[in-house]
C-alpha cells in the first residue's frame, strides 16, 4: 500500500468509528423516544429512513446509467457509487423498525368519496409488504451492480433502470404522499428519483475528491464532468419541483391546495424559500462557472451543500404533514438521523476503503 493509500485508509477508519459512535448514541436516544414520544419518533424515523435510503438508491441508478453510457466520469466515481449501493441491505432492518409506526403515520381510514378506493392501499400491512418486497428486490440488484470488476451489461442495466424508476415512484407515494392520502402529485416519483441521484452523486463527488492526494495526477476534466452532472440534476430537480407547484396552483383543487397550505406558516414558508435559493439558485449560478468546477475544494463544498439541501427537502415534504403542530426539525429527528446516518456512514466508509484498496492493488500489478 502506498503512503497515500495508507493515509486514506486511516481517515476512512476514523470516519467509520465516528459513524458507529453516532449510531450508538442515536439508537440509545431513539430507544428512549419509543417510551417517551412514540408518535414524534415515528415521524423522525420516517424522515431519517427516506433520506438515507435515497443515497444507495441513487447510487444504484448511477451504476446503471454508467453501464449504459460508459465514460470516464463513471470510472472515477464507481468506487464510491459501488460502496453506497452496497449499503442498501442495511436499510431493510431500518424499515422493519419503521413499520410498527405505520398506524400513526398513515390515515387511510380518513379517505372518503372518490378517494375511498385507495383505502386498502394505505393500510399498514399492505404498505409495509409493498416496501419490503421492493427493498428486497433492490438489495439483490444492488449486490449484483456493485460487485467489484463485474459491471452490469447494457441490456440488464436498461431494464433495471426502467423498473427502478417505477419502484421509486411507488415508494415515493407510500413514504411521502401517503402521509396525506388525499394529496395527488403526478411528478412526485420523478422528483424523488432525481433528488436521490443528485444526493448520491454529490456524496460520491465528496468521497472521491477528498480521497485524492496531491501526488495524484490532476483530473481537472473529471471535476468539470462531475460539476456538469450536478448542474444537470439541479436543473432537473428544479423543473420537476416547479411544475408540481404550477400544476397544483393552476388546478386549485382543495385537497392539493391544502397540502401547500400546511406549509404556509411563516417558518415553513421561509424554509421553503430558502430551499429554492439553496437547492436551485445558488448551485445553478456557481455550477455555470468552469473556473468554479475546476477548484476541488469549491466543488466538494458545493456537493456537500447539495446533500444538505436534499435533507432539507425531505424535512419540508414530511414533517409539516406528519407533525403539523410541531417543529420542522426537532430533537427526535436529530437522534434518528444520527442513528441511521451513523450506520450508513460506517458501512459506506468500510466499503469505500475496501474498493480504494482494490483499485490501488490492481494499478500496482498492472
Amino acid at each position: 500500500m502506498t503512503a497515500t493509500g495508507a493515509a486514506n485508509s486511516r481517515v476512512l477508519e476514523r470516519v467509520e468509528r465516528v459513524g458507529w459512535s453516532c449510531a450508538a448514541v442515536g439508537t440509545l436516544l431513539c430507544v428512549l423516544g419509543v417510551v417517551w414520544a412514540p408518535r414524534e419518533l415515528g415521524t423522525a424515523w420516517l424522515l431519517s429512513f427516506t433520506f438515507w435510503v435515497g443515497l444507495p438508491l441513487g447510487a444504484l441508478a448511477w451504476l446503471c446509467v454508467h453501464a449504459l453510457t460508459g465514460g470516464r466520469w463513471g470510472a472515477a466515481l464507481r468506487p464510491a457509487l459501488g460502496a453506497a449501493a452496497a449499503t442498501l441491505p442495511w436499510m431493510l432492518p431500518v424499515f422493519v423498525l419503521l413499520w410498527p409506526f405505520a398506524g400513526t403515520l398513515l390515515h387511510a381510514d380518513e379517505l372518503a368519496g372518490e378517494a375511498a378506493h385507495r383505502r386498502a392501499l394505505y393500510q399498514p400491512s399492505a404498505w409495509g409488504l409493498r416496501s419490503l418486497v421492493l427493498l428486497g428486490g433492490w438489495c439483490a440488484v444492488a449486490w449484483r451492480a456493485s460487485r467489484r470488476g463485474r459491471p452490469l451489461g447494457q441490456g440488464a442495466a436498461g431494464v433495471i433502470l426502467i423498473v427502478h424508476l417505477f419502484a421509486v415512484t411507488v415508494t415515493a407515494i407510500d413514504w411521502v404522499m401517503a402521509l396525506d392520502p388525499e394529496f395527488l402529485s403526478m411528478s412526485i416519483g420523478a422528483k424523488a428519483f432525481t433528488g436521490q441521484m443528485l444526493a448520491s452523486l454529490a456524496v460520491a463527488v465528496v468521497a472521491v475528491q477528498c480521497g485524492r492526494s496531491s501526488r495524484d495526477p490532476d483530473d481537472e476534466a473529471g471535476r468539470i464532468d462531475q460539476g456538469n452532472l450536478l448542474l444537470a440534476l439541479v436543473l432537473g430537480w428544479s423543473y420537476l419541483a416547479f411544475t408540481e407547484w404550477l400544476i397544483v396552483w393552476s388546478a386549485n383543487l382543495p385537497a392539493d391546495a391544502a397540502w401547500f397550505a400546511a406549509r404556509g406558516d411563516a417558518w415553513t414558508l421561509g424554509f421553503g424559500l430558502a430551499l429554492v435559493l439553496g437547492h436551485f439558485v445558488v448551485p445553478f449560478v456557481l455550477l455555470l462557472s468552469r473556473a468554479y468546477k475546476r477548484r476541488t475544494r469549491l466543488l466538494v463544498a458545493l456537493a456537500a451543500w447539495l446533500v444538505a439541501m436534499q435533507l432539507g427537502e425531505q424535512i419540508w415534504l414530511i414533517t409539516p404533514t406528519a407533525r403539523p403542530a410541531g417543529p420542522l426539525l426537532g430533537g427526535w429527528d436529530l437522534a434518528a438521523l444520527g442513528a441511521v446516518g451513523g450506520l450508513w456512514v460506517a458501512w459506506f466508509s468500510r466499503g469505500f476503503r475496501a474498493r480504494l484498496l482494490a483499485v490501488e492493488t490492481l494499478e500496482a500489478t498492472a
